[in-house]
């Protein structure tokens, strides 16, 4: 899926994620090793991971990829003379997987390698941005194998800059919102172009003030988030106490089931009403 969003200039320089994180260096940093990216964090101190350099190698180290890593060969003349707005490309998880066994394993993925590296010079460039979903998150986060959730969230943070799209709730109010305002001429304070992102990891669920929180989310641990929202996606997709992350999951899928549940037994039961009937139904009592 591609769109056309103005890139915002306020939150995200030309060239780096959201923690200020130089894309062609992830390229760099990953690209000298063939064992998991591990690896490559493993070099950088605590503070420089805290300020949002996964694996940003020396720019003398680019030698090492050689020519390929530079941007001004793989963007064409024409991209590089006119500034455009950012195209926003969303990838399943089966791309965000092959791209990270690219991340990996270079040698034995070369094609996923080639395209791993125009995209790194597209983000770069300002060219494309690459949000997270709620489905991405979710199937990072529950993979079993430490060293597999490491590397794919790794790329995954690394190239989305920790950009995620706001969670369906927040789309569906403001859309609907926007809709009816034109259908009943009423005034509309235009959105930001950028309102249906975010760099806080959760809001890909819900938005961080939401009042369904049963417990409010500290100011203090929101402002570190902002601060650093590399560092937060990272340590929420592959750090923390593993019985933690699987009970987290446990009680996610197991609210998905009871939810689907509900809502064939819903359907059975009002089968044969007509559809105005079910809506009605369903505003009234809707767990009728």
């Amino acid at each position: 899926m591609i769109g056309g969003l103005t890139r915002s200039a306020s939150t995200r320089s030309k060239g780096c994620g959201s923690d200020g994180l130089p894309v062609a260096g992830f390229i760099v940093a990953t690209g000298r090793f063939t064992q998991p990216v591990r690896a490559a964090l493993a070099r950088r101190r605590p503070d420089q991971l805290a300020a949002g350099c996964l694996g940003n190698p020396p720019r003398s180290d680019k030698s090492a990829i050689g020519s390929a890593m530079d941007s001004a060969e793989l963007l064409s003349p024409s991209d590089l003379a006119t500034a455009q707005p950012a195209k926003i490309v969303y990838l399943d998880q089966n791309k965000w997987i092959d791209l990270a066994r690219a991340v990996a394993a270079p040698e034995g993925h070369p094609e996923d390698r080639t395209l791993l590296e125009f995209l790194c010079a597209k983000v770069e460039a300002g060219q494309i941005r690459l949000p997270l979903t709620a489905s991405n998150l979710y199937e990072t986060h529950k993979l079993n194998d430490p060293a597999q959730r490491f590397n794919l969230a790794y790329t995954q943070v690394t190239l989305s800059g920790a950009e995620v799209f706001r969670g369906h709730r927040r789309r569906l109010e403001t859309e609907a919102a926007l809709v009816l305002s034109k259908l009943y001429k009423i005034e509309w304070t235009e959105q930001d172009p950028d309102w249906v992102f975010s760099t806080l990891f959760l809001e890909a669920h819900m938005d961080a003030d939401d009042p369904r929180l049963e417990t409010p989310i500290p100011e203090r641990v929101l402002a570190l988030m902002r601060a650093y929202p590399q560092k937060a996606m990272l340590d929420h997709l592959a750090g923390g106490p593993d019985d933690v992350r699987r009970a987290a999951i446990s009680k996610f899928e197991s609210g998905c089931e009871a939810l689907r549940v509900d809502i064939e037994a819903r359907r059975i039961r009002h089968r044969g009403e007509s559809e105005s009937m079910r809506r009605r139904l369903s505003d009234t009592n809707p767990r009728a």
